[in-house]
């Protein structure tokens, strides 16, 4: 009996300690409740969201350069042809009007049928005689009697090729072929040199 009782004794002893121990842990929870205690919480940005900012970030920044790369280049082809054309309209206009006004060709002193070449005219004004078109170093020259030779090109665009050929009929006024290649002489970027080229026949209009 004695065994029993102190067996009992221990179990009543043991769930007094558990009742109490319940006890403090009610009130520390109310005082934490009372005082609002809440866990801190860590603010800022994680490795793996860092990483997918700086790769959408990369990725804008490649597209805006691909755009503007490619509205530069458009903008410098458009520039450069209008160069080409303009010196085209100047260079042929000034060929037509010559070899159209012209007595006749002057084939001592031309040069047919090469990619440097030279086309001498009679003209009816004796003091414009000989009016000569020539290639040197890449640019186009008119000289019209003993006058100075005069670039009809700008300083932006060069000649790769100037070619004259002779075309004669009996009974009929001589034919001029021109074929010429106009180019930019320095393109600022890569993919914006296109060369323009022209095509002419001219008639003189006298035999």
């Amino acid at each position: 009996m004695s065994f029993k009782k102190s067996l009992k004794g221990s179990s009543e002893k043991y769930n007094f300690g558990n009742e109490n121990a319940k006890i403090q842990l009610r009130t520390l929870h109310s005082f934490l409740r009372y005082f609002h205690y809440r866990p801190k919480q860590t603010s800022g940005f994680t490795l793996v969201e860092l990483m997918l900012y700086g790769i959408i970030v990369g990725i804008f920044l490649l597209a805006a350069m691909s755009f503007s790369i490619q509205i530069l280049t458009i903008q410098s082809i458009s520039e450069n042809f209008h160069e080409l054309q303009t010196n085209e309209r100047f260079i042929t206009d000034a060929m037509v009007a010559n070899v159209r006004n012209a007595e006749n060709i002057n084939a001592d002193e031309s040069i047919f049928d090469n990619n440097n070449g030279i086309l001498a005219l009679t003209m009816e004004n004796s003091a414009d005689s000989p009016t000569i078109f020539s290639i040197n170093n890449g640019n186009l020259y008119l000289q019209k009697g003993t006058t100075d030779a005069v670039k009809i090109n700008t300083e932006a665009i060069m000649l790769n090729y100037l070619l004259f050929h002779r075309i004669t009929y009996p009974k009929a006024p001589d034919q001029i072929i021109i074929d010429g290649e106009l180019k930019i002489k320095n393109a600022e970027m890569a993919n914006t040199d296109h060369p323009l080229t022209f095509h002419l026949a001219i008639s003189l209009r006298k035999l």
